[in-house]
């Protein structure tokens, strides 16, 4: 991960834009205590935000989700989104997080206390030429029945912290993680891509994680390219057999991973079909209406 400083930023909250690291949450707060929180994260780049619709509606479903009350729909936090971006640089890389919490309730949230907040701050793109590492972690995905699989929670991501501070003592950067069957599942926080004589396939989504936007977009612009992909079962031994594996997630968009494991892998034509399509899709994004994908909210 490139540098990047969480202070060196703005929120928004309660009306008004404000030093990045103003404190938000109480010690009292059911969102910090529970983790009764739900966000979205978008990515500011080329003076854009690619699918910034698409994630605005997750986040409203997001909150609803977890038993939240939203007073401000997607578009009013989509313009919020907007102004984020204005506040910098036309060529800055901006990651944009927008999250709705219960600032009470015992466990369970009190929907009429759901609070709103956006932070906007610089943290560059990778490169191209940036490479993952990961390793198999012993830590799983949940069942929907186990964990609110469907939404994007904040209390989801403590099973990823501890799977990437598994992988780092074992000398790699990132942890690819299985679903409670023995599936290959996604990256700790980004989904997976294996390319196969020139075929693609992802997992499928069985619910135990969350199919992001970047991946649909992905998977639609690999059939722009005729480079065919599809859904469908992923094994470690997939994976030993890989041409090719991809990432695709919020922090870096499109990265090509190097080694999972003890297995090696070319940074290969698949990868930069899909990096520069990708990159010309967001230059091209503007401000216009998105209905692609309209589902995934």
């Amino acid at each position: 991960m490139r540098e990047y400083d969480f202070s060196d930023g703005v929120t928004y909250f309660n009306g008004e834009w404000l030093p990045g690291d103003t404190p938000l949450i109480s010690g009292m707060s059911s969102g910090g205590w529970v983790a009764s929180t739900a966000f979205d994260g978008l990515r500011g780049i080329h003076g854009t935000i690619p699918d910034s619709d698409l994630h605005c509606q997750r986040l409203i479903a997001s909150s609803r989700g977890l038993g939240h009350a939203p007073d401000l729909g997607w578009q009013q936090v989509l313009e919020l989104c907007w102004q984020g971006l204005e506040r910098f640089a036309t060529d800055s890389d901006l990651y944009i997080r927008p999250m709705f919490w219960a600032d009470s309730g015992f466990i369970a949230p009190d929907a009429d206390s759901t609070r709103f907040a956006l932070t906007v701050f610089e943290m560059p793109m990778p490169l191209r030429e940036d490479t993952m590492t990961a390793a198999i972690s012993s830590y799983a995905r949940p069942l929907p029945n186990t964990a609110p699989t469907h939404v994007k929670a904040a209390g989801l991501y403590p099973n990823s912290g501890l799977a990437i501070l598994e992988a780092r003592k074992r000398g790699f950067k990132n942890a690819l993680l299985k679903d409670t069957m023995g599936n290959i599942a996604e990256f700790s926080a980004s989904n997976l891509m294996i390319v196969k004589n020139g075929e693609v396939i992802t997992p499928s989504d069985n619910g135990c994680f969350l199919c992001g936007i970047t991946r649909l977009r992905s998977m639609e612009l690999l059939r722009q390219l005729g480079i065919p992909v599809r859904e469908g079962r992923v094994s470690e031994a997939n994976l030993r057999d890989a041409d090719e594996v991809l990432s695709m997630g919020n922090y870096a968009k499109v990265m090509a991973v190097s080694q999972i494991e003890d297995i090696h892998y070319s940074i290969g034509p698949v990868f930069h079909a899909l990096y520069d399509a990708y990159q010309a899709y967001a230059r091209d994004f503007g401000q216009r209406p998105n209905a692609l994908l309209r589902q995934s909210a």
